[in-house]
């Protein structure tokens, strides 16, 4: 697809939807578009969330769409290598299934939801997928084999990973997204999740996380301000932690503070170019850009973990 193919799939958008024809109007107004997908799948897996947030007003359903595609293969992909005796071999086997299993799932996604695109658009999607997903594919995979291995499954391990260490804020996200709290945390849950509304995906620990606590986590100069209450804690056996709390207000004003925030970025879900972010929110101390996040930040997301009340830490 062209620049001009999508600019006539945005221009019979506006007309479907009997808006005002204007240059610098590129807030998105289609639920799944080809360059959407284009630069979702170009992504690679640790800027993933990034993305897939800012797409949450004023369409979330594209959000839903890719986030229950991927966490399926992603759940699949860590029970398949967890119990493989070989796993390099079967890494590279799974691989290709992985592949294949995204194509169809980002097809049917994108079909399923027609109504709200343009037919040209659907057409496009069907066409391209099963070429553009075999090479991006591939780079989102490499990533999120690099930074998400095979898990721990000793106890102490599991206990220390717990504790502050990934299931916070920044890094919970990784491992909800992947299915894994529940093995982490020995079949822990989540108690409560105020800012969850729905599943990702029927039956698993996996929800989808509203956009005000999303941005919560990137901009600290929101922290005290966004309509946020948020309780999260994590049952290991009979002792039950808190991980993080925030606890806000919600008011009016916030809610159209964020809208616009979010609406403010919708200029790059549809740029040519594969959107790229300083990486800040799913980093453990272990992490290879940690210099990047300094610089860009002042700081580190492992520095801001907040401990569990009482701990005198």
């Amino acid at each position: 697809m062209t620049r001009k193919d999508e600019e006539d799939a945005l221009e019979l958008t506006r007309k479907r939807l009997k808006l005002p024809k204007s240059e610098e109007d590129t807030t998105p107004q289609v639920q799944i578009s080809y360059s959407r997908l284009r630069t979702f799948m170009s992504c690679p897996f640790l800027h993933y969330l990034r993305y897939i947030k800012k797409v949450k007003l004023p369409h979330r359903t594209d959000a839903l769409v890719f986030g229950s595609a991927f966490h399926g293969v992603m759940e699949g992909y860590n029970t398949f290598l967890v119990y493989s005796e070989d796993r390099e071999k079967s890494s590279k086997y799974f691989l290709k299934e992985i592949l294949k299993e995204l194509a169809e799932d980002l097809t049917l996604a994108a079909l399923d939801n027609a109504e709200f695109a343009p037919e040209v658009e659907v057409e496009s999607l069907r066409e391209a997928l099963p070429g553009e997903v075999s090479d991006t594919s591939k780079r989102t995979i490499r990533h999120i084999l690099s930074w998400n291995g095979p898990y721990p499954r000793d106890d102490k391990s599991i206990e220390m990973w717990i504790d502050g260490r990934v299931l916070t804020g920044y890094r919970g996200e990784t491992y909800l997204l992947c299915g894994k709290i529940d093995e982490i945390s020995q079949g822990g849950s989540i108690v409560e999740f105020k800012t969850a509304n729905r599943r990702w995906s029927t039956g698993r620990v996996a929800y989808e996380w509203q956009p005000e606590f999303y941005l919560l986590l990137l901009d600290p100069t929101l922290r005290e301000s966004l309509p946020v209450e948020y309780i999260i804690a994590v049952r290991s056996g009979k002792k039950s932690k808190p991980v993080q709390r925030f606890v806000t207000e919600r008011t009016h004003e916030d809610t159209r503070r964020l809208k616009d925030i979010l609406l403010s970025v919708a200029p790059l879900m549809l740029s040519e170019e594969p959107v790229k972010y300083p990486v800040r929110d799913m980093h453990c101390q272990w992490c290879p850009a940690r210099e990047l996040c300094d610089e860009y930040w002042g700081f580190h997301p492992e520095d801001e973990i907040v401990r569990e009340e009482g701990d005198g830490k």
